[in-house]
């Protein structure tokens, strides 16, 4: 084996034998789900797993119980023309849509177009009359 070539992938690996080659985030979904580790998530995550899978630490999914916690938080919450998108989690369901609905005294569910146009109103205040 030559210096660039990377060792088949096994529990016998080292982190450090891991860490010296380069692994598309294909290669490390695909090694994850062989080895029934949880295979979603970012490249740095899917490598991280796998670090502690080499070193028979235990694997826990941070992804799964972040989602797990925002979605009960998001369903918790009431909603108002103050709510916070992106840094609260914010999801477009039905919760927010039928908010708008009421908001922008709309019978139908407007297209994304509109609805951006409908948001970009309301943060200029333009909408109240």
């Amino acid at each position: 084996m030559t210096v660039n070539e990377r060792p088949p992938f096994s529990k016998e690996l080292s982190v450090q034998q891991f860490e010296m080659h380069y692994w598309y985030k294909k290669e490390l979904i695909d090694l994850c789900s062989e080895h029934n580790i949880p295979s979603s998530g970012t490249k740095a995550e899917l490598e991280e797993r796998i670090k502690k899978w080499l070193t028979g630490e235990e694997i826990v999914n941070t992804r799964q119980k972040s989602t797990t916690l925002r979605m009960k938080q998001e369903h918790d919450k009431e909603l108002s023309l103050s709510t916070r998108l992106i840094p609260d989690g914010f999801k477009f369901n039905s919760k927010p849509g039928n908010f708008l609905l009421i908001i922008t005294r709309s019978k139908n569910f407007p297209s994304p177009k509109k609805w951006r146009r409908y948001l970009e109103k309301l943060s200029a205040g333009a909408i109240w009359k």
